[in-house]
């Protein structure tokens, strides 16, 4: 891949690509320059197939100390770069919706990867990562034939405690140290470019999927989520991660563990 100083571009992309969304670090949620950190130990860590594309959307990052590390992180990396550039506006309203705006970052690279050929384009926050056993249950997803997906809804687990991570990590380790809370990320197959026209709750948006209006806090995914699992339970991989609530296994084990 060549690019410049501020992205990097492909022509073609493998036929899954995972997307992940890069921005301002915010306090106290976020430490400092944690998403740097978060990037390159799944740089570092995270072993991608050739069947794979990562692509990273740098988005409205403020801090021009903080973007430049993460730029340099990649390019030294040789990743699929899109950035999405701090707007040089004086109006506080019109750089709020620039810089807390996820939705447009999803939508920026949802058609990135669909443009350059991919099948399915899965959909990261940037301090996800995946282990082998997980991209190979991906890959799953869009080996489908029979009956074949517009979307696909991926859970993911947040940790309780601090625990060493590597891509060769299964889910049966990482059980302990799960808090139980899960949230849902979302796979997008090419089917959905054929059915977009179709699909009623887009016919009122200007948005490619995505309400670009909702700023980050507004529910910007999850109102979204609650409007394509409507479609069909079929499409549906975590119905209790979509309410917010702890999945029932998960609590068993955590009480089970506490009583040892």
């Amino acid at each position: 891949m060549k690019g410049n100083a501020k992205e990097q571009s492909l022509t073609r992309a493998s036929p899954y690509v995972l997307a992940r969304i890069l921005s301002n670090d915010l306090s106290p949620l976020h430490g400092v320059n944690q998403t740097y950190f978060n990037t390159k130990l799944i740089l570092e860590e995270e072993v991608i197939p050739e069947d794979f594309t990562r692509l990273w959307v740098v988005s409205s990052i403020l801090d021009e100390h903080s973007k430049n590390l993460i730029l340099q992180l990649l390019r030294r990396h040789h990743q699929w770069v899109k950035v999405i550039p701090v707007p040089k506006v004086s109006n506080f309203t019109q750089l709020k919706s620039s810089v807390l705006n996820p939705n447009r970052a999803r939508n920026l690279a949802l058609k990135s990867g669909l443009d350059a050929g991919a099948k399915w384009v899965f959909l990261f926050d940037g301090g996800s990562i995946l282990t082998s056993e997980a991209i190979k249950s991906l890959a799953g997803i869009g080996n489908r034939t029979r009956d074949p997906l517009i979307f696909a809804f991926i859970p993911t687990v947040r940790l309780l405690y601090k625990v060493e991570i590597t891509s060769s990590r299964t889910y049966q380790e990482l059980f302990p140290f799960i808090s139980g809370l899960q949230e849902c990320h979302l796979g997008v197959s090419r089917k959905f470019l054929e059915k977009r026209s179709q699909l009623r709750f887009l016919n009122t948006s200007n948005s490619f999927l995505f309400e670009e209006s909702r700023l980050y806090g507004s529910a910007d995914k999850y109102d979204m989520l609650k409007k394509i699992r409507r479609l069909s339970d079929k499409f549906l991989h975590c119905k209790m991660a979509l309410n917010g609530q702890k999945q029932p296994v998960t609590s068993r084990y955590l009480k089970s563990s506490r009583k040892q």
